[in-house]
Order: structure tokens, then sequence, then C-alpha cells
């Protein structure tokens, strides 16, 4: 029901005075969200398989086409564990219908791998790309590739949803 009046404020739709939708959503301060997908890890010592991780995400607009985001992420497989902290300043760009996202940061990666007892606590940073697709209100669809470097390199490909407000 709190979702309902929330979606529902006017201040929450991305619209124009003229009654078409906004889609760098001008009036859209925040930013927060959940996403779910694959790791997919190369030359990282311990840690060699493709595996399922997910977060959360929050963001606040800085400009307007940019945002400043703070990503969190957790998953693992077998005997790894795998933690990630980021912070990123990405940049919004309106493509027809959907807006395109670029962005770019520095990474905290805390894991064990496989066959270990101990925790590495690596920086590193990276790049990545994705696209969001306003489902409706403050509702957003959300497509992300990442790419990690140090330890090693990585890509994280994940999907969620996005609320703007």
């Amino acid at each position: 029901m709190i979702w309902s009046l929330v979606a529902l404020h006017p201040g929450a739709q991305a619209q124009t005075a003229g009654g078409g939708t906004d889609y760098l959503g001008a009036n859209l301060n925040w930013e927060m969200g959940a996403h779910a997908g694959n790791l997919l890890p190369n030359q990282i010592e311990g840690v060699t398989e493709i595996f399922r991780i997910w977060g959360l995400r929050a963001g606040r607009r800085t400009g307007r086409q940019s945002f400043m985001e703070v990503t969190a992420a957790r998953g693992g497989y077998e005997d790894v564990s795998w933690a990630d902290l980021s912070l990123s300043a990405r940049m919004d760009v309106p493509l027809d219908s959907v807006v395109g996202l670029m962005y770019l940061g520095a990474d905290a990666h805390y894991f064990k791998p496989l066959g270990e007892e101990k925790y590495k606590l690596y920086g590193g940073g990276h790049v990545g790309a994705g696209v969001l697709a306003l489902i409706g209100g403050l509702f957003w669809f959300r497509a992300d590739m990442k790419f990690n470097v140090h330890p090693g390199t990585s890509m994280h490909l994940n999907f969620g949803l996005s609320m703007r407000f």
C-alpha cells in the first residue's frame, strides 16, 4: 500500500509538462535498487568458476546527466565467498525510449579463494555500461555489464529493478 502511494505521488512521475516522458528524469534526484546476475572471474587465484552474485545500489544526482552511485554485491560458490563495494561516477544518456548508462569508479573486493581459510582484500577499478527502461511510476528495469580490474579481471553481468525519486 505504501509503495502504491509513493508511486502515485506526482513527484515520483518522470513526466514533462507536455505529457511526454522525461527519460533523463530531471526531477528525479535519488535512485535505489537491487540487482542479481553472474560474476565471470579471470586470472583471480583461487576463484575460477562463474558464480551468482546479488546486491543493492543507491545513487544521488550530481548534475543534469550525472550520478554518484554506491553498489554492494555478495556471492560465491562451493567454498568461495565474494563481496564487493564500489563507488561510481555515472553519466545517463537518453536513447529513444530508454536511458543508456556509462560509469567508472573504484572497488574494494573482499573474498575467500577456494581452498584457503583467510579472506583477501584488494582495491581495484571498473568501467561499465547499461540501460534503464521505465516500467511505470518510479520503477525502472536496469541491465548492466561491469568490467573490473585487480585482482585479475572480472565481468559482472546483472539485471535488476531501480526506483528513481
